[in-house]
């Protein structure tokens, strides 16, 4: 699970807020007993800076709060950086 919320994180903290993409993380949750792997879409929340995410497919959702200044935060540093 932490794994799973680190990858929505990482994709969410640069992207603009109210914007809602289809991550590259793909959905863990078992219905059933068969794994969904559905991609995970998600959205963050303009007032709170929340991350709301689901699963188009089997419905599973939720809200990640005080991502931000964590590991996986990567606003500000995502800008090309020439190495040589």
């Amino acid at each position: 699970m932490f794994q799973f919320m680190a990858s929505i994180v990482s994709k969410m903290s640069v992207v603009d807020a109210g914007e809602i993409i289809k991550t590259a993380t793909q959905c863990h949750k078992r219905p059933n007993r068969i794994s969904c792997k559905e991609w995970i879409v998600a959205r963050k929340g303009i007032e709170k800076s929340e991350i709301e995410w689901a699963c188009p497919k089997c419905g599973y959702h939720g809200i990640i709060h005080g991502w931000q200044g964590t590991s996986w935060d990567f606003r500000g540093k995502m800008h090309g950086e020439i190495i040589q």
